[in-house]
């Protein structure tokens, strides 16, 4: 998904490679950067994902994530990422994936979340996907697992690079990070690196994502 038009991204009938980059923040620098930024902010949107697996995390297994997005309660997508098996010697920090993406109807969206209606009986692109790899009673299965709620603000840095500072929080717990996600990756890291050398912030590029987050919680919240 290309954001450098600054765009939100839209339904899709095919699945174009997700590349990605990712930075930790500590608040300090969350408020630092989004206090030096603030002249370049494009727009800031509250968005809560929810997280779905059957219980024995099957499609975790298999490198699979799929979610539904609300942003500012207003508009709900359906999301499915799976591996894209692609690597960057140049870059290996950079997270290459394939996504599906579709609107859902916002109402439609809240039942899913509420396990009121089960993701098997939907027709759109990502559980066509899925069907690939599950079978119907596998599908029937997976349910909600829980939700990440994020702040997101769009910053528009150097060279046209849209940057997005996150501040999410699961589990109750807060995080913090710095996301990128473009076609021009080298260049990108380099604005990223002059802009957090610029306001003294210490260069940490991470892979692991969101959802990666929320299982490492979510076995942790199993065990106890």
């Amino acid at each position: 998904m290309n954001r450098d038009n600054l765009l939100p991204p839209m339904s899709k009938s095919r699945a174009p490679l997700e590349k990605e980059l990712k930075y930790f923040l500590t608040k300090k620098d969350y408020d630092t950067l989004l206090k030096a930024s603030r002249k370049n902010i494009k727009k800031s949107v509250k968005q809560t994902n929810f997280y779905f697996d059957d219980k024995d995390l099957n499609l975790r297994k298999r490198r699979i994530g799929l979610r539904v997005r609300f942003e500012n309660n207003s508009r709900c997508t359906l999301t499915l990422k799976e591996p894209s098996n692609q690597r960057s010697s140049k870059l290996p920090k950079l997270k290459i994936r394939r996504e599906w993406e579709v609107d859902l109807p916002l109402l439609l969206g809240k039942r899913l979340v509420k396990g009121q209606t089960s993701i098997s009986s939907l027709s759109a692109k990502p559980i066509q996907i899925l069907k690939k790899y599950f079978s119907q009673s596998e599908l029937e299965a997976i349910h909600p697992l829980g939700s990440v709620k994020t702040v997101r603000t769009f910053v528009l840095g150097d060279k046209k690079t849209l940057l997005e500072i996150d501040k999410f929080k699961m589990f109750q717990r807060k995080f913090y990070e710095l996301e990128v996600e473009t076609d021009r990756p080298l260049a990108a890291d380099q604005v990223v690196r002059a802009l957090l050398k610029n306001h003294g912030i210490a260069y940490r590029p991470i892979t692991k994502s969101k959802l990666g987050r929320f299982v490492e919680l979510l076995k942790k919240k199993r065990r106890r």
